[in-house]
């Protein structure tokens, strides 16, 4: 019954935007249906919920070895997806104004391919809640987190299925960037507190990630002007995605890391 909607759903989508499945994309894992990708959203949010009742009366766990392992995976999976990204659009003439590439040209389906791997990513990165609710740190788990770790898993599924190409390299590029360095953050924190005078520079992970939701939501309103062969209806998406998050990290940041008149008199006092 859930799949029938569902496929009801994507028939409507794509018969009002004209626009079909990636036919090179549609078969790889988690792509056809929206089912997997929706439970796995599923059980994220349930975990939200009930992690931290179930853990309310027991100890955090450490998770040392875990943490630096999961760490260094995605240290070294988001620097290939940068690399990647970055390689397959570098030969095109104008890559923030070039429509998708269906055709079965190498360069094409690797760019479609590592989309993709972008995809599957935000998936692995729910790890990333889970770890915060066994080490009892909840405190991390904020509605920013949530929202950013759950939306962009929507988002990514859009993109392997019907926008494999276009503008919809960008954005994953940059935040591959971001996520190495966050990443490397989180592994030199995770070696313990002799390493704490390495990690001055954690304020400036925050603001590299508005100018990363400002650059995109740019290029989306460049795209617009300059009439580049992208879908409208993905432009729009992204630029309130992007603008979204833009607003939640610029609060976060204003909070975090400016202080306000007040607590700065108070201070002097």
């Amino acid at each position: 019954m859930a799949e029938t909607l569902l496929d009801g759903a994507l028939q409507f989508w794509e018969n009002t935007w004209h626009v079909k499945p990636d036919p090179r994309s549609i078969d790889w894992p988690l792509v056809r249906s929206p089912l997997p990708m929706i439970v796995w959203l599923v059980v994220y949010l349930l975990a939200v919920f009930f992690g931290p009742k179930l853990m309310k009366n027991r100890q955090p766990f450490e998770l040392r070895g875990l943490m630096a392992g999961y760490n260094l995976l995605m240290v070294v999976w988001s620097g290939y997806m940068m690399t990647e990204l970055h390689l397959v659009t570098y030969h095109l003439d104008n890559r923030y104004c070039t429509g998708i590439d269906y055709s079965d040209d190498p360069k094409a389906v690797r760019l479609a391919s590592v989309i993709w791997l972008t995809y599957i990513s935000k998936g692995v990165e729910f790890s990333d809640t889970i770890i915060f609710i066994l080490r009892k740190k909840t405190n991390q788990v904020t509605f920013l987190h949530v929202y950013h770790h759950a939306v962009v898993l929507v988002v990514g599924y859009m993109a392997a299925r019907w926008y494999t190409g276009g503008i919809s390299w960008f954005w994953p590029c940059f935040n591959s960037f971001i996520h190495f360095l966050m990443y490397s953050y989180y592994f030199v924190s995770g070696l313990g507190p002799q390493f704490q005078k390495y990690l001055w520079w954690k304020k400036y992970l925050t603001l590299m990630q508005l100018i990363q939701f400002l650059a995109g939501l740019l290029i989306i309103i460049y795209s617009f002007w300059a009439e580049c062969d992208h879908a409208a209806e993905w432009k729009v998406i992204m630029f309130l995605y992007l603008g979204s998050l833009f607003v939640l990290f610029s609060m976060f940041y204003q909070r975090s890391y400016q202080k306000s008149p007040k607590a700065e008199k108070g201070k002097q006092n």
